[in-house]
């Protein structure tokens, strides 16, 4: 590609003309473990084999209205995000005293006595794990390294193969992108939650940083990424991602100066997780490019919840230059089995000097060195440095393995990647195969994999009655027994209003799932309607003038099968108030 070719952004590239020594300086700092002041994580605990644990109905008391001064939002079904933060005149807000170490405040140990047995830890902040410099190529040397024109002879992706990427947003209206950019097909730009999952036109993904669902990078980190592993290929323009074909999902979970949070990630991991599990959307691998978390146990479970829902989390393995055996790096250092640890290495298949490495805890190295992606703006390009580079090269990878061998799991997508990189001499004892990937090679071992005999269902003789599945007894629902609750959180933008209907089945609260709750507002005169998500929650958006107090209450009215009997629920009131600036 011509170098007169590419338009650059000069002031974007001089904001990343920094030396790798001062990168890999802010990354030591991102590793000092800061933590967000006032907010703490309370998440469930994992199950015995060391999976993801079961719901534990008592996180569900921290979304109750007796909470609602302090809770600020449910990060999964195993983690709920806690602010220790009180309002005070004026609209201003200010920190339970002596709460600098929030898990340890007179106030959360008062939480945690209600809460018993649930793990209690600091939202932690993190960082996009990228290095740059002021070198360019004129070549993407990855195509030759990773072997890529003979993968293409067998595939060249699918709009099929759905990718999330958790980062610092996506350009999705670049030109090398947008073809590739996931539209959600159960929503559309209407001000409603048209697929029930929470989020208001999520039509391209969310943003976990100004809470909304536009998911637009003000960064670049995350373009560049998105365009390494689905820049759109043989369309004459830019440069060609590891997929000609794929679909890619933005979550942002970091902002302009690429910092983030645990809860952040969480969030976006749980919401990959449900559009997959609850929407049947195609997500086969996640793009992890960032680190500098200590362990935290709500991400542990949350990444875990991405493996039981069959999905790749492909992570840079760290920009310090350090052994991710004796110091571990998160989130790429957990030890779960869907999980692909990737080091950098450059153009003559040595170790990048910045990038982490780890005979055991490292799987594989991909070009991360005078990396050219795309950035944010009309044909927009660039080079940088990092494992952050590095790591979508293996994610585009999984995609376009999971393209051509759609039967494969994840973990023989991981088996095929990790058992067929270049051996490189050089890298012996910096990963666990001490080679750098081979895409051509990953997707020819997945073929020779055995396809999955499914096991035969036994028909009954004609003779036989079908049996009739019935319920045990005990274990029917009690819709008498249904409660609504409701919590409003006001900002100074609207108030969201959440409403949870539940009821018991064998002594045990159950979500009501697809049920219609109303919302009904005082001081407006106004009702509206939606139905339940997955979790028994309606969520409503409303924009109250400032200063003025309105009051909501959830309604439902519930119709038993089987007697056709009428029960109207209805939840406690509370005020609905934007805050003046």
């Amino acid at each position: 590609m011509p170098l007169r070719s590419l338009n650059f952004l000069v002031m974007l590239l001089l904001a990343f003309a920094v030396p790798v020594e001062a990168e890999v300086k802010t990354q030591v700092m991102a590793q000092e473990l800061r933590a967000m002041r006032g907010d703490a994580i309370i998440s469930a605990q994992p199950n015995a084999n060391g999976g993801s644990a079961d719901t534990n109905p008592k996180l569900n008391r921290l979304l109750s209205p007796s909470f609602s001064a302090l809770s600020n939002e449910r990060l999964s079904k195993l983690a709920t995000r806690i602010s220790l933060k009180r309002k005070k005149g004026g609209g201003r807000s200010e920190l339970f005293r002596r709460s600098r170490n929030t898990c340890s405040s007179l106030v959360m140990k008062r939480v945690l006595r209600v809460t018993k047995d649930l793990n209690c830890e600091p939202n932690w902040e993190g960082k996009i794990s990228l290095t740059s410099n002021d070198q360019y190529y004129s070549s993407l040397y990855s195509v030759n390294q990773l072997n890529l024109p003979d993968a293409w002879d067998l595939s060249t992706g699918s709009d099929r193969i759905i990718v999330g990427v958790i980062d610092t947003g996506i350009d999705y209206e670049h030109p090398d992108l947008a073809a590739n950019i996931w539209t959600n097909p159960g929503d559309i730009a209407n001000g409603i939650d048209d697929d029930g999952n929470g989020y208001i036109d999520d039509l391209h993904g969310i943003d976990r940083v100004n809470l909304d669902t536009d998911p637009f990078d003000d960064q670049s980190h995350g373009t560049h990424v998105a365009g390494t592993i689905g820049a759109v290929g043989n369309n004459s323009i830019g440069v060609v991602g590891i997929n000609w074909n794929v679909k890619m999902i933005g979550c942002k979970a970091f902002n302009a100066s690429g910092t983030g949070s645990t809860a952040a990630v969480i969030s976006c991991l749980n919401y990959l997780v449900n559009l997959k599990t609850e929407l049947g959307i195609n997500i086969v691998a996640t793009s992890n490019s960032y680190g500098g978390f200590p362990y935290s146990l709500s991400m542990y479970n949350a990444i875990a919840a991405t493996r039981d829902a069959g999905m790749v989390f492909v992570a840079g393995a760290g920009n310090n230059g350090t052994n991710n055996d004796s110091t571990p790096f998160y989130p790429a250092s957990y030890d779960l089995d869907n999980i692909i640890s990737v080091a950098a290495n450059n153009s003559s298949m040595n170790k990048a000097g910045f990038s982490n490495y780890g005979a055991s805890s490292v799987d594989i190295s991909a070009p991360g060195v005078s990396v050219l992606s795309t950035i944010p703006g009309p044909n927009q390009y660039a080079w940088f440095n990092g494992t952050s580079m590095a790591t979508p090269h293996v994610t585009g990878a999984v995609a376009l393995l999971m393209s051509y061998c759609e039967s494969c799991s994840y973990s023989q997508a991981i088996s095929s990647i990790l058992n067929s990189g270049t051996s490189v001499t050089g890298l012996s004892g910096t990963t666990v195969t001490g080679s750098i990937l081979n895409v051509a090679a990953a997707l020819q071992y997945a073929a020779a994999l055995p396809i999955p005999t499914p096991t035969p269902t036994p028909t009954p003789e004609p003779s036989e009655p079908t049996p009739v599945p019935t319920d045990p007894p005990g274990d029917e629902l009690d819709l008498g027994s249904a409660t609504l609750e409701i919590l409003a959180v006001n900002s100074r933008a609207r108030s969201s209003v959440t409403c949870a209907l539940r009821a018991k089945r064998g002594g045990i609260d159950e979500a009501l799932v697809g049920r219609t709750v109303g919302l009904s507002i005082k001081g407006d005169h106004n009702s509206v309607k939606k139905k339940t998500n997955h979790s028994g929650n309606a969520v409503y958006k409303i924009r109250p003038p400032k200063g003025v107090s309105w009051v909501a209450r959830c309604i439902a009215k519930l119709t038993d099968a089987e007697t056709g009997a009428v029960r109207t629920v209805t939840s406690p009131v509370v005020k609905l108030r934007l805050k003046k600036r």
